[in-house]
């Protein structure tokens, strides 16, 4: 009977899966479609632009087409004059000379990705080619890629490795359907395209130099089909980016149908959705020449390097550069600063959209130091203010003025965000939210991301807002106000997100507020995970931090709960903190990007001399160790099998020359 009953289920589970159903390839079958939660909640993606341009770093991305220019192509900048004085004729030199030259000798894959988890980011888009078809990533399609020349590494999964083992959501970026026109004034002035060994990167000959109505020919099209279905089966992306290339004839109307439905035919097959809700991103082009690339409500449709003036019935996506005249790297780039993307990304998302920021890579493969700057400046600003921005929804209106609004998911909190520090003892005034439009029976308390309470006021026209004398220093850039609701909740809620930031004699704690009617917050601590917990400290309502010291040689958990007149809240997630004296390795179990335990990995117990560290798992499953430098540079890292139980491991097998003090995530 036990074995009839299984051979039964086994039946009932194919049959399930052969019939369930799947788009095709008609615009009615993919207008069923939702956005995914996890991307309705990210908020913020980079990106970036990487290929043969990035190597002259001259004028824009566009250098591959504009140095066949004889004319001048390009406003202001005389592509082809440049070339000829640098590299000579490109008769002689032509864009595939460049190949060579981008080795990318200096490209850590880990290295990058960190750098994008800590500018706050949470999902990474590789490029896998730009218009000028050298492939960033390994294709037998293709000879020109970055596996078989050039880095002669495959950069893409690296790329993809490095972001899923750090719980990072991955996508691609497709910008090849330009390819089909894009060398056109390389054969219109009989350049190195005479050569038709070079099809395959040059594409058919094509002496017109009209973008917008250039067919793509049969050859060209089974290609370009060929490669971006590759990229879905190779990264299995969470998301991916079209440029506007597919939407610039009619030839490619049918593709976009077929590549859409196998996208999300893909998704199901994966595991990640059903059909209506498949769990992928597609992103296609809107306004202007773009309009109709895709059917209204079947994807996420992408704004270039703008917004909408009001709120948006559907999740939609703003890219833009942090470059000020190019998306790629340019060796005299300005670029815009921390303070006005801060409050680009506050407009896209106060209207219910996604920044998707767009990075420059040097042909070494590393980033400008102005544009590590940038990207730490951004993830320093979101750890304070990341819960107004992350996982929130659009509030009644978007914002007024220099003001921009959002809410969490429950409807108790409403975030205003102000542009500009109001001033010191300076009075904001809200008019969205008088009492006409809020109830003020409905606000618990005020309170300054990053700072401590807010007095406030409101009549019916306006919510008045005072400022603290001085301005908190954990605030920059952009100041966020927290409004917490229902004030008849009695209810407390538990604080999030704690975590234990620091090293011996310098522990930071900080926390997420839930509650509205709490006295205050008791922090707990202990030694070890058999310690047990005893507690250290009280803070009062509005502060959401604890600062601790400790000896070298010790390992501490916390934890908080809020309190008041009628009882306690439950516990807040544990964060482990570790000091270490000089002869031993720190050890933490905190990933770097939030400072949590995962679920899996609950404690680390034991420490010593021969840096050997015992973890307690609570599930038998493959973990991942990652050695810091205390400045984040990762030093190495490795997978083990462990067990359900206590285990333990030797910090030699990571094979590395671990400073006297450094950092171990362990996941």
């Amino acid at each position: 009977m036990l074995k009839s009953g299984i051979m039964v289920f086994a039946v009932m589970m194919i049959s399930t899966a052969v019939f369930a159903q799947k788009y095709d390839t008609t615009w009615t079958s993919l207008k069923n479609y939702t956005v995914p939660e996890w991307y309705q909640d990210a908020k913020l993606g980079i990106y970036h632009h990487w290929g043969l341009y990035s190597v002259p770093g001259y004028g824009t991305e566009w250098y591959g087409r504009r140095m066949y220019d004889k004319n001048g192509d390009g406003p202001g900048v005389s592509f082809y004059s440049y070339h000829v004085s640098k590299y000579g004729s490109p008769s002689t030199f032509g864009n595939k000379d460049f190949v060579p030259m981008l080795k990318a000798e200096n490209f850590n894959a880990d290295d990058y990705i960190d750098i994008v988890i800590k500018a706050g980011a949470k999902y990474f888009a590789h490029m896998t080619s730009h218009h000028e078809a050298f492939l960033m990533y390994g294709t037998n399609i293709t000879r020109w890629n970055c596996v078989n020349m050039g880095p002669k590494k495959d950069i893409g999964r690296m790329l993809m490795t490095a972001a899923r083992k750090r719980g990072l959501k991955f996508g691609v970026s497709n910008h090849l359907a330009e390819n089909c026109w894009f060398y056109q004034l390389n054969f219109h002035n009989n350049f190195d395209a005479v050569d038709t060994s070079l099809r395959d990167l040059y594409n058919d000959r094509n002496t017109s130099i009209d973008i917008y109505n250039t067919a793509p020919s049969d050859w060209w099209l089974k290609r370009w089909l060929a490669l971006s279905e590759e990229m879905i089966d190779v990264f299995q992306p969470d998301y991916v980016y079209y440029d506007n290339g597919w939407a610039m004839h009619a030839k490619f109307e049918p593709y976009r149908r077929i590549l859409g439905a196998y996208q999300y035919n893909k998704g199901i097959e994966w595991g990640r959705g059903t059909f209506g809700a498949p769990g992928e991103v597609l992103i296609y082009k809107s306004g202007g020449h773009n309009t109709n690339q895709f059917i209204t409500g079947g994807a996420v449709h992408d704004i270039e390097g703008g917004a909408p003036d009001d709120i948006q019935t559907m999740t939609f996506q703003t890219d833009l550069p942090i470059g000020e005249n190019s998306w790629g790297y340019l060796t005299n780039e300005t670029y815009k600063t921390s303070a006005y993307l801060i409050d680009y990304l506050l407009d896209v998302v106060s209207k219910n959209g996604n920044l998707m920021l767009d990075i420059p890579p040097k042909p070494d493969g590393t980033l400008p130091d102005q544009v590590k700057t940038i990207l730490s400046d951004l993830g320093g600003w979101l750890r304070i203010n990341g819960e107004g921005v992350y996982a929130t929804r659009v509030a009644n209106v978007f914002g007024a003025g220099r003001l921009r609004f959002t809410r969490n998911k429950a409807n108790t909190v409403i975030y205003v965000f102000d542009y500009d520090w109001p001033g010191n003892g300076a009075q904001l005034s809200v008019s969205n939210y008088g009492s006409s439009n809020l109830d003020k029976t409905k606000i618990s308390k005020i309170t300054l991301l990053g700072g401590g309470s807010v007095t406030w006021s409101q009549n019916a026209s306006a919510l008045t807002l005072t400022m603290p004398a001085t301005k908190p220093t954990a605030c920059t850039l952009a100041y966020g106000f927290k409004i917490y609701l229902d004030a008849q909740t009695t209810t407390l809620s538990a604080p999030t997100n704690l975590e234990a930031i620091g090293a011996t004699n310098a522990i930071v704690l900080t926390w997420v507020d839930n509650s509205t009617k709490e006295t205050g917050y008791t922090i707990e601590r202990k030694s070890g995970s058999n310690g047990v917990y005893a507690k250290i400290a009280t803070v009062g309502a509005d502060v959401t931090t604890y600062s601790d010291t400790m000896s070298a040689a010790t390992a501490y958990i916390y934890r908080v709960r809020a309190y008041n007149a009628s009882g306690n809240s439950d516990y807040s997630n544990e964060a482990v903190a570790v000091g270490l004296d000089s002869s031993t390795v720190s050890v933490s179990a905190i990933p770097v990007e939030n400072r949590k335990l995962s679920n899996s990995i609950r404690s680390i117990t034991t420490m010593s001399g021969n840096k050997t560290i015992r973890f307690l798992s609570g599930c038998d499953a493959p973990v991942t160790f990652i050695l810091y430098s205390l400045e984040g540079r990762i030093l190495a890292h490795m997978t083990m099998n462990a067990r359900r139980g206590m285990n333990s491991l030797t910090l030699d097998k990571l094979r590395a020359e671990a400073p006297s003090l450094c950092i171990l995530e362990i996941r």
